[in-house]
């Protein structure tokens, strides 16, 4: 990390729970954006100096460092290929020998910057490329899912007014649980709609109900 400590402690603290880390990659037309820092081969330290931390290399360094990614995604196994930024149309021109690291490409889109028109047309352009089918279903499904695994849900609680859920929903931001709204509109994170549902991760259900019962907004039957 060149001395950047605060972030080799962020590497290593990833590095430790077993979170994957993106990283951009390629140029960047953003105000104030220094492209040299884009350069694939500056993930070459972050690589050898946590072998254990999984890396997802943004981009690919396109449009001009697409062979040295590819020497960098050779050559550390905890290198991943994210497609995001990529037209799937051009990803075998800029990476003919993607099949090699099949089991370590990500898909994504970067949506919704410009040119991407929709994620459900950008995924049936790449699932039109010759590629392989096992490779197609480990780049869009496989792989992400055991980089980034889906956790459990539980329904904790239906409320009946807008105001109890929005108190509900206001103390759990509070205790830092995560959570997501289930209405008769749909599933998202607000705001709360009377007769809304609140929705929070399994391994944190029973801390969240308890919550929930010290402010009086669970009784027992629901608990």
């Amino acid at each position: 990390t060149m001395g950047l400590e605060a972030l080799g402690r962020i590497y290593r603290r990833c590095e430790e729970r077993g979170l994957p880390v993106m990283i951009h990659t390629g140029t960047s037309v953003f105000p104030g954006a220094r492209s040299k820092y884009g350069h694939p081969l500056e993930l070459d330290d972050v690589a050898i100096d946590f072998p254990d931390l999984t890396i997802l290399m943004a981009h690919g360094g396109r449009p001009l460092w697409m062979e040295e990614a590819f020497f960098i995604l050779r050559r550390h196994r905890n290198v991943y290929l994210e497609l995001s930024g990529i037209p799937p149309r051009r990803l075998l021109e800029y990476f003919p020998r993607v099949e090699e690291i099949a089991d370590r490409v990500v898909w994504g889109t970067d949506w919704p910057s410009p040119g991407i028109k929709s994620m459900q047309d950008n995924l049936a352009q790449f699932l039109a490329l010759p590629l392989p089918q096992a490779m197609q279903e480990s780049v869009t499904r496989t792989t992400p899912l055991r980089l980034f695994p889906v956790p459990q849900l539980v329904v904790i609680v239906n409320f009946r007014t807008r105001l109890e859920a929005e108190s509900a929903g206001g103390l759990l931001a509070h205790a830092g649980i995560p959570f997501v709204v289930q209405s008769p509109e749909g599933m998202g994170m607000g705001p709360l709609p009377q007769g809304a549902s609140l929705i929070v991760r399994e391994d944190q259900a029973e801390e969240a109900r308890q919550v929930l019962a010290d402010a009086g907004l669970l009784d027992e039957e629901s608990r």
